[in-house]
């Protein structure tokens, strides 16, 4: 929750006394309170009003958290890292970010479990979360046999364009987040994406493959900063905020589908 104070009307009546402040915030969502700094009772009080913007940006805002893998599908492992427990807690994180922010999340999962048995099923019982959201994130971590390939990467499905302007937002907080990152947010086939009812975002947060990412991934202040990133794009994309578009990379999303084709 954002907050600034400003100077908006000071008098005197008569003389004096030391003032004696005290404050009260009236916070109102989205918009302007007011808050009375009022000295001692008393003829030659001072009497300062200032007024305080508590700007709550995701306020009315309701964002389906998907924690990917769970259950008996486990993800990647690497490391000592599991997927689908790092997938997890990270949506617990981004839930407490979006609440911090006035949103209201829903998380597809609580605890280490599947909605069903099959994949395609499971996938659909997760994308019920999205029917009353206004939008849809789901959390993954990524792995390739290149142990060199680092860094946090967004994709969405290629017909939506809010999807893309969800994903370019996000993509744009994940690599001020890590300037190393040169990753771009790409379009992908896959069935969250795909038949979302709202704009979806997959969130690849990096690689549990490389080193590097590794040791970012299994720290919990790393994990606490790449939440409140994704809440800062969210933020931006309900701000209404249009992102620099970059070219788009076909062949990375070519590679994503050939390392979950389960996804597709």
């Amino acid at each position: 929750m954002g907050e600034r104070r400003v100077r908006g009307w000071r008098g005197r009546r008569g003389r004096g006394l030391r003032p004696l402040v005290a404050a009260v915030t009236l916070p109102v969502i989205g918009a302007w309170a007011a808050a009375a700094l009022v000295a001692a009772a008393g003829t030659g009080a001072v009497v300062e009003v200032f007024w305080v913007a508590t700007h709550r940006p995701l306020a009315g805002r309701v964002v389906a958290v998907d924690a990917g893998h769970g259950g008996f599908d486990g993800g990647v492992a690497r490391g000592g890292l599991v997927e689908k427990e790092l997938t997890l807690d990270l949506a617990r994180r981004l839930a407490r970010e979006i609440r911090a922010r006035g949103g209201h999340p829903v998380l597809t999962r609580h605890k280490d479990a599947a909605h069903a048995q099959d994949d395609r099923e499971d996938l659909r019982l997760r994308l019920k979360a999205a029917d009353d959201a206004d939008v849809f994130l789901s959390i993954h971590a990524n792995a390739f046999p290149d142990p060199g390939q680092f860094g946090a990467q967004t994709f969405y499905w290629e017909t939506s364009a809010e999807g893309r302007r969800l994903a370019l937002l996000l993509q744009r907080e994940l690599v001020a987040l890590d300037p190393e990152n040169y990753r771009e947010a790409i379009p992908a086939d896959l069935y969250l994406l795909r038949e979302s009812p709202v704009p979806a975002v997959l969130v690849e947060v990096g690689f549990l493959s490389n080193a590097r990412d590794r040791e970012l991934l299994a720290d919990p202040s790393h994990r606490d900063r790449l939440a409140a990133a994704v809440a800062r794009g969210l933020e931006r994309y309900f701000a209404g905020e249009e992102p620099p578009v970059p070219a788009p990379a076909a062949a990375v999303a070519r590679l994503l589908r050939a390392r979950l084709p389960f996804l597709s």
